[in-house]
């Protein structure tokens, strides 16, 4: 069985720029080459479909703004 491990940069740190510099980070300590690496960003719609079960709670705005 192998492991993977998954990686994700918050809102910000895309924002920033940062996917590079945290790759290169993560590189030298990998045991294999990076099989992947994939960058995708989301719209809102994305997270309003995932947290729809907490609409109209006081968090749930701060989440989709973020």
């Amino acid at each position: 069985m192998s492991q993977r491990t998954l990686g994700l940069l918050k809102p910000d740190g895309g924002k920033r720029g940062l996917a590079g510099a945290i790759t290169s980070r993560i590189e030298p300590t990998a045991r294999r080459p990076l099989p992947a690496v994939e960058l995708r960003t989301f719209d809102r719609a994305r997270p309003e479909q995932h947290y729809a079960a907490h609409v109209g709670r006081p968090f749930a705005e701060p989440l989709l703004a973020f």
